[in-house]
């Protein structure tokens, strides 16, 4: 109904003194402050509900609770009676009707006085929407920071365009279409980080990792993901002990150090025509490995080598073993590092006046060798493990 009800406008419908109403619905339980109180939704819904109590159990006779000798409900009848909205006011007038009760203007007034409010019949709630996508996670690890963060960040881009790419496609699996989400670690490039991050990818379950980029850090982590099944792809950990060590879900996309190794010694004997040959590395399992394949193939073919000096992949001075091979007047240098170090050791080879060629391995032939190096970057010569871009479209090549 658009107007309130209130006890007055209930007792006038019912022809029913309002004392003598508040009285009787005081009996009940329903205690009213006078004749103008509105009946709230809630007091409505008591009403209604005592109806209800009063058809399935009550304690006094049915014609003693509410209408004096006018309502006589069979209490034989366990029907349920819904408590709802307008809707529901219906039902409960069928009921009655069913009944066969005598029903008096009281229970007619205390139904028309429910199901007349403002409130409306609850919708049924929608179906819960069905999920018919999977969600797959691809681990990737490399260093995002620190002085080759440049390299991780680049693999980190690639892995996270395959992503946008394979969600693209709509990819489906077993009838439910793949969220491909991508999971990346930083290692930088800490051998001791790499089981770490490995058992932080088992036990998110992805299902398989792109990464590590260095050898030392993918060689100890490989470790984890074998004992796990776990699938893991390097395109970078090219020291050969990575595959050697005979695990299945161990793979890598790139030439291993015994094969980019000679490769570079048989450029510096069979292109450069060069004699003497002076050898400095980072001491790590990728500059390190790298360094003794071309030393061993330089030696084979009957190159001197001259020297062979250590440093670390943190280093940024190396004016000391640099002033070490520049006595041994060497024809060209090679480097086996990251261009983080290689840049830096050629600038200051440079300003010490040494006039040999330098040679490095793939982790050095990149853009960034030309912002580390300067002007001392023009002339240096550095080895690719795998088809340059330009070539890999180029079925001749």
């Amino acid at each position: 109904m658009s107007q309130q009800t209130t006890i007055r406008k209930l007792a006038e419908l019912v022809n029913t003194p309002v004392d003598k109403l508040l009285e009787q619905l005081a009996e009940a339980g329903m205690k009213f402050s006078g004749p103008d109180q509105v009946i709230t939704s809630a007091e409505k819904l008591k009403l209604h509900g005592f109806l209800r109590r009063a058809h399935g159990k009550a304690d006094k006779p049915a014609d003693e609770v509410i209408a004096p000798g006018k309502i006589t409900l069979n209490r034989s009848r366990k029907q349920e009676i819904t408590v709802g909205g307008g809707g529901q006011a219906a039902n409960t007038a069928a009921w009655l009707a069913r009944a066969g009760a005598g029903v008096t203007l009281v229970a007619a007034a205390l139904i028309t006085a429910y199901g007349c409010g403002k409130e409306e019949p609850k919708k049924a709630a929608a179906p819960a929407a069905v999920d018919d996508s999977v969600t797959v996670k691809i681990g990737h690890a490399g260093p995002l920071t620190g002085g080759i963060a440049h390299l991780g960040k680049d693999d980190e881009n690639g892995v996270h365009l395959a992503v946008d790419e394979a969600n693209a496609k709509k990819i489906k699996l077993g009838g439910k279409t793949v969220n491909w989400v991508m999971m990346s670690e930083d290692d930088q490039a800490d051998p001791k980080l790499g089981p770490t991050i490995a058992q932080k990818f088992v036990d998110a379950k992805v299902a398989g990792v792109v990464g590590h980029l260095n050898s030392g850090v993918t060689i100890p982590a490989s470790a984890v993901y074998n004992q796990a099944g776990m699938p893991m792809i390097s395109g970078s950990a090219t020291n050969p002990k990575l595959t050697e060590q005979g695990f299945k879900s161990i793979f890598r996309t790139v030439a291993r150090d015994d094969q980019q190794g000679p490769a570079i010694a048989a450029y510096i004997v069979n292109e450069l025509k060069l004699k003497k040959v002076a050898i400095a590395d980072d001491a790590t399992a990728y500059g390190e490995g790298l360094a003794n394949e071309v030393e061993k193939t330089l030696k084979a073919a009957g190159v001197d080598v001259v020297a062979h000096e250590k440093t670390n992949d943190k280093a940024t001075d190396f004016k000391a073993i640099l002033t070490k091979i520049k006595a041994k007047n060497p024809d060209v240098i090679f480097h086996g590092g990251m261009d983080a170090t290689g840049g830096p050791m050629l600038k200051q080879a440079r300003e010490l006046g040494i006039k040999a060629a330098f040679a490095f391995g793939d982790g050095a032939c990149t853009d960034e060798m030309g912002k580390l190096a300067g002007a001392a970057a023009e002339g240096l010569i550095c080895s690719q493990a795998g088809l340059p871009a330009s070539a890999a479209s180029n079925p001749k090549a």
